[in-house]
């Protein structure tokens, strides 16, 4: 925008309230602000309304909060209309302290939100919302909204926009895109059938250069529990290190054998050549004693 236009705009948001963070070199607002005169700037995504007629349709209906302190490794998780809870680092593996915000949220987002019982959400916030067409719940569209950030190609957006998957199958699909597998590979996992677990199982093994066929075994539901999460991550890692072993063995076999034939031919030639040499010297040897013979048979 023109400079003009710029000063004019900050003016604008100043008047209403808000205030510049010097360091982060952005203006912000507060719960205290009346967000419908910001309306036309918050982003979509991780929004938090105030209560009632501040509300906006498109908000994301929960904020995080991380500890203030590098040893306290929680974050506070506010969903509207539900008391604020604590999520603890330790209870998924990570250290909160250390995650940008964007990596925290990406961890509430595929661990937190979708064991929440959404029934308890205020009815004030949308249940449905319409993206291309098709009416998502507020954690679909937000997976949604999280893969327009990635720039993703329409054929793979076309891997996302499904109701019928759940918000955390969905992410496990994004999560897949951004890993760098291909469209047919995650077509083989991105349906209705397979649990949020099983696509995870899947995303990790395909990484590594598994077809779908081998995973089989291991994403098969019978048995299965939570307690036993361990347990499939146990024997992907296993059948991991059983495909990447044989390729090792080969290379190396590879090696070996081109290093034997060097030295095979080496010492091939070092003996063919010492064979001539001796040789050589063997027939000079010789020559001198004909020589004296002859001279003898002459005297």
């Amino acid at each position: 925008m023109s400079k003009e236009k710029y000063l004019k705009l900050v003016e604008e948001i100043k008047k209403n309230g808000a205030r510049y963070n010097s360091q982060k070199k952005a203006f912000y607002i507060t719960k205290e602000n009346d967000l419908n005169l910001f309306a036309e700037y918050i982003p979509i995504s991780y929004t938090h309304a105030e209560q009632g007629e501040n509300r906006s349709k498109n908000e994301v209906p929960y904020e995080v909060e991380p500890g203030q302190e590098y040893y306290d490794n929680r974050v506070k998780v506010t969903v509207e209309g539900m008391k604020p809870f604590d999520v603890y680092g330790d209870d998924h593996g990570v250290h909160f302290p250390s995650m940008s915000s964007e990596e925290t949220k990406e961890i509430i987002e595929k661990f937190v939100l979708p064991s929440l019982d959404t029934a308890n959400i205020p009815k004030e916030i949308p249940r449905e919302i319409e993206y291309d067409g098709k009416k998502y719940d507020p954690l679909q569209y937000e997976v949604l909204l999280m893969a327009e950030k990635q720039n993703i190609t329409a054929e793979q957006m076309e891997l996302l926009k499904r109701p019928e998957l759940t918000s955390d199958r969905m992410n496990e699909i994004r999560f897949a895109i951004k890993d760098g597998l291909t469209v047919d590979q995650i077509s083989k996992f991105a349906t209705p059938e397979h649990e949020q677990w099983q696509m995870d199982l899947c995303r990790i093994g395909m990484q590594k250069g598994l077809g779908y066929d081998e995973l089989k075994g291991i994403i098969d539901p019978q048995g299965y529990t939570i307690a036993k999460w361990g347990e499939r991550r146990t024997q992907l890692a296993q059948l991991i290190k059983e495909k990447e072993q044989p390729v090792s063995q080969n290379l190396d076999h590879t090696a070996t054998k081109g290093r034997g034939c060097d030295q095979k031919s080496i010492l091939s030639q070092l003996n063919q050549n010492k064979a001539k040499i001796e040789a050589f010297q063997g027939s000079q040897k010789e020559e001198p004693k004909r020589n004296v013979h002859k001279e003898s048979e002459r005297s």
